[in-house]
């Protein structure tokens, strides 16, 4: 799957380094893990439309629209052929 091109890829993608530290403990880790996950529902209840309307649009396919032909004339009985 490709990525929008107006959109960047996530930073692990962008050779952003995120590092976790090899020490922390399992309640170190829970505590930020339990930290991210309430910053996340936070920025969500804020900017939840936005984000979605934005996802919505970078990650739709534009379709170019194609115009309509012009009606076809259909000739009346009552007009002379040619």
């Amino acid at each position: 799957m490709s990525q929008h091109p107006s959109r960047p890829p996530p930073a692990r993608h962008r050779g952003l380094p995120l590092f976790i530290a090899a020490d922390w403990t399992p309640e170190q880790a829970l505590a930020v893990f339990e930290f991210l996950n309430d910053l996340k529902d936070c920025i969500w209840d804020r900017y939840g439309l936005f984000i979605q309307a934005r996802l919505r649009r970078d990650r739709s396919t534009r379709v170019p629209r194609v115009p309509r032909p012009p009606p076809i004339h259909e000739p009346d009985p009552d007009d002379p052929p040619f």
